[in-house]
């Protein structure tokens, strides 16, 4: 069961959403979408998986994920709650807009390098609790709808990422950014609908209409992994996945990443993670995810 594109209807002239979710504990699968998220936690603990990082959750925490990461929200508990703020970037910044240039700078957060970017904004901290409020402010603005209510949602929004972007200046940040073109965001979304079957670096070259070769050079150039690497990545992320609903077997885990030899497949997956497949459910149960 590969990654997929989870869409969302936005309306044109207002492309903002704001709601509640309850994690459907783990029932979700890997996705990714075109639009960007933040998510706060305001019930429960799980685990927040992305392809090469899981974070324990617990209330409080904010996540950050931009729009072609792969992700998903997990847990055992009986109700892990969420606000999600999900918004197309020409919410903010359209092309050809007066103040274009600045308005691009409330979107530079999302265009992080994954390898380099930690997408949790642990609870307990001053900046998690002045986002957790803004949210739940912007949630309250969208819901009621009152008079001016885009305006003041419109406020809200800009006052959030212009708090993302305190919170991730760091001097490293320029180093972090990450640019992609749609040749190779092409490239990986039909990598990220495809990766449990067999895929080739000559495959996915000619969908994005490269030649192999380069494709290979400016895939890694880009991603700072190799296309074999970014492909493995994704199956142990949906190994994790699998492991931490607690129903498949490991046989048909392995079936279900694309795997056909055992030994390879426990010994990647130790690799990644530290555990047996095994190890790695008792854990997850242990830990409530």
């Amino acid at each position: 069961m590969s990654a997929y594109n989870w869409e969302f209807d936005f309306d044109p002239a207002f492309p903002v959403h704001l709601f509640e979710y309850t994690v459907p504990g783990t029932g979700d699968r890997l996705h990714w979408h075109r639009y960007y998220e933040i998510g706060l936690c305001t019930h429960g603990g799980g685990t927040f998986q992305y392809a090469s990082k899981t974070y324990d959750v617990q209330p409080g925490d904010v996540f950050v994920t931009n729009n072609y990461e792969t992700h998903v929200a997990v847990t055992q508990q009986a109700h892990q709650k969420y606000v999600f703020l999900i918004f197309l970037p020409a919410f903010i910044s359209g092309s050809g807009a007066p103040g274009q240039e600045l308005n691009d700078r409330y979107l530079e957060t999302f265009q992080y390098n994954p390898r380099h970017f930690d997408n949790r904004i642990p609870r307990g901290t001053e900046s998690a609790a002045k986002l957790r409020d803004l949210m739940l402010e912007a949630l309250a603005a969208y819901t009621l709808r009152a008079e001016n209510w885009q305006m003041r949602v419109d406020i809200l929004v800009r006052q959030i990422l212009l708090g993302l972007r305190s919170i991730y200046a760091r001097p490293a940040a320029a180093a972090t950014t990450l640019r992609i073109s749609p040749k190779l965001l092409s490239a990986q979304e039909y990598i990220n609908a495809n990766y449990t079957q067999p895929l080739t670096v000559e495959e996915v070259a000619r969908v994005c209409g490269m030649y192999p070769t380069y494709f290979r050079h400016v895939f890694k150039e880009t991603f700072q992994v190799s296309f074999k690497e970014y492909v493995t990545q994704m199956r142990v992320a949906q190994a994790k996945l699998a492991l931490s609903g607690g129903d498949s077997s490991i046989s048909r885990v392995i079936e279900e990443t694309g795997y056909t030899n055992a030994t390879q497949f426990y010994h990647i997956f130790r690799r990644y993670t530290g555990m047996t497949p095994a190890e790695y459910r008792e854990a997850r149960k242990r830990q409530g995810a």
